[in-house]
């Protein structure tokens, strides 16, 4: 998948943990929920300028969508706007500090693992 994000202009996903690595990617995003734990992301994303939410995908229409990817295909402010938070709010370290908190938690249990 990197690659791909790598080639593309603009990508249009559903609203899961594609997300997190299309603003690793600095990739321009639309957002599609598709289900009941992506919605409040989905509306995350747009508020903090990462990606563009269409909601839930039954109530979207072609011409909607039509109209949104040529907003952002035309706009390379927008584009260029994302990018920049893309890369701002996720930095790819997401997992270690996951593993160090866990780590750290678990020692202030059990005692230190060396």
């Amino acid at each position: 998948m990197p690659e791909l994000m790598a080639w593309a202009d603009v990508a249009i996903s559903g609203g899961g943990a594609t997300c997190w690595e299309l603003a690793f990617m600095g990739l321009p995003s639309l957002v599609i929920t598709l289900a009941d734990n992506q919605h409040s992301i989905a509306q995350r994303l747009q508020s903090v300028g990462l990606a563009i939410n269409l909601g839930w995908f039954e109530r979207l229409s072609p011409s909607e969508t039509r109209q949104a990817i040529q907003r952002l295909v035309e706009s390379a402010k927008i584009r260029e706007e994302m990018t920049k938070q893309g890369r701002q709010c996720v930095d790819g370290k997401g997992a270690f500090r996951v593993a160090g908190a866990l780590t750290q938690a678990l020692e202030s249990v059990c005692g230190s693992f060396t």
